[in-house]
């Protein structure tokens, strides 16, 4: 049964601040007793020597008393959205993306439907809102990226599908919020110093969008280049 949300997430959510990161795995506690698998969306506990999924690591860390409660404590804080609004409808949602400052405080997120819509909320008073007019406009995963070594190729993609699939495999990569068409300028300080390598999809709105990125950075002066087929 897939996770109903990332792990990685609702610790942030709790104000959990990993004290060691890798590939795939955050570590807890002084010693690291406690570990998330961002991969597969679980944890350990070794000094308790327990362990589970997302609703199972919501109980261990004391916020719900069971999976339903657990559930709930997901909708409040806005990781499972109750599709209450009548934009959204009775559509249910595939998939999310949680954009973040520098310091992982959540700033808008990215929502796909079943439908194959996309909608976007803001953070605001401790839970999702509809309308981001006025957000902070930043590349996915944009406290990952002060993290890395800037000596390393950075791969710019259309989605944060593919973003992440990079970062579970050890790579530096980010995307615009929005999809093809909607890089803006005002990105581009955070690769001033990278190389980038920008991962067109196999269309035409891909290969539009790849080279308005390409112009973007190199306006500002950045080294990049298109990975064509």
């Amino acid at each position: 049964m897939p996770a109903p949300c990332k792990i990685e997430l609702v610790a942030q959510a709790m104000g959990l601040k990993p004290s060691f990161k890798k590939q795939n795995e955050w570590r807890y506690g002084t010693k690291g007793s406690l570990l998330l698998n961002l991969a597969d969306d679980c944890f350990f506990d070794f000094e308790a020597q327990i362990g589970g999924g997302v609703f199972q690591f919501v109980v261990h860390k004391g916020y719900a008393t069971n999976e339903r409660d657990a559930l709930q404590y997901l909708k409040n804080h806005g990781l499972i959205s109750d599709f209450s609004t009548a934009a959204i409808g009775s559509n249910t949602e595939l998939r999310h993306h949680i954009y973040v400052d520098e310091h992982s405080k959540w700033l808008r997120k990215a929502t796909k439907f079943t439908n194959g819509q996309w909608a976007q909320f803001r953070w605001e008073n401790e839970q999702w809102e509809p309308k981001v007019t006025g957000v902070r406009n930043v590349p996915y995963g944009l406290d990952r990226l002060r993290d890395d070594n800037n000596d390393e190729l950075c791969f710019v993609f259309e989605g944060e599908k593919d973003v992440e699939r990079a970062w579970h495999n050890g790579f530096t990569a980010t995307c615009n919020v929005g999809g093809a068409g909607k890089w803006a300028n005002d990105l581009n300080q955070y690769l001033v110093g990278r190389t980038v390598c920008i991962v067109p999809d196999n269309d035409e709105a891909g290969s539009k969008h790849a080279q308005k990125v390409q112009a973007s950075l190199r306006s500002s002066g950045i080294d990049c280049f298109i990975l064509w087929d």
